[in-house]
């Protein structure tokens, strides 16, 4: 089963787009995540960092490395204003499309998600009123983690999860087992990639390259599908949960994520 361009012109209206031509971040689309310090729980948290998120020969890219004093930053944007006062794109149902290309490596993860209100002051049980959608994480390297029996010691993953009741004792989560990402292409870091997540009333459906991977029930992932509107975020960052840092990194050098365009359509109303 494919998605294609037919089929999203026949469905959807796109009511946001960028491409990231030039060398400069579209402040009107985009601006850099705050310099939060991330994954304090594991051992390799590391920092999101303004000077790890830009634009050059039309791609954004997201670096990951190492400063000299030890520490590790990346880089992450999203479509709000850093102290939230701002809100480029906020937007709930729909299709989202991501085309990137990531590096190799280890000790880090890459993501593009949305954020939809999962705070506190929104725990009910369900995801229908604030979620956290993590349309895809990849972990290109040896990850520990283990998730639903699935050993995740398999170098280079993917898988979608949703998250919701906030990030205190109530919060729960349920994602996908994933893929390996060299059985769907056996020169993944070579080639760009085409990946669209498709927020239906009932479901998520989400393809990576034009393929059917998964479709998520909103029953079983959530207790009823996300009904709140919620800002994009593209990034890259540090933890354990993404194996040991590489080597790589450690001698100065960095791993990157390139992202070509992102694109967000509105299912049309029908007649």
């Amino acid at each position: 089963m494919k998605m294609t361009e037919e089929e999203i012109k026949k469905k959807y209206t796109q009511i946001f787009y960028d491409d990231f031509e030039g060398n400069e971040l579209d402040i009107t689309k985009w601006e850099r995540c705050p310099e939060w310090e991330r994954q304090e729980q594991m051992k390799n948290h590391g920092w999101w960092n303004e000077g790890c998120s830009y634009v050059k020969d039309g791609n954004l890219i997201l670096e990951c490395k190492q400063e000299s004093d030890g520490r590790l930053i990346s880089g992450a944007v999203r479509s709000i204003s850093k102290d939230g006062s701002k809100i480029m794109f906020k937007e709930a149902k729909g299709l989202y499309e991501i085309k990137f290309k990531v590096d190799k490596g280890s000790g880090f993860w890459y993501a593009f998600w949305l954020f939809a209100d999962n705070d506190e002051s929104h725990v009910s049980g369900s995801a229908q009123n604030a979620a956290e959608l993590d349309f895809f994480e990849i972990l290109p390297g040896n990850s520990p983690w283990k998730y639903n029996g699935v050993n995740g010691n398999e170098p280079g993953r993917l898988m979608t999860t949703i998250h919701w009741d906030a990030y205190g004792t109530a919060h729960k989560m349920k994602g996908t087992d994933g893929i390996k990402v060299t059985d769907k292409d056996n020169n993944f870091y070579d080639n760009w990639h085409i990946y669209q997540f498709e927020w239906n009333d009932d479901n998520y459906k989400c393809y990576l390259d034009g393929n059917l991977l998964w479709v998520m029930s909103g029953k079983d992932y959530g207790n009823g599908i996300c009904e709140a509107p919620g800002y994009i975020k593209i990034s890259a960052e540090f933890g354990e949960w993404g194996g040991p840092v590489d080597s790589v990194i450690q001698a100065g050098g960095s791993r990157k994520m390139y992202v070509d365009y992102v694109k967000v359509y509105k299912k049309r109303i029908s007649d």
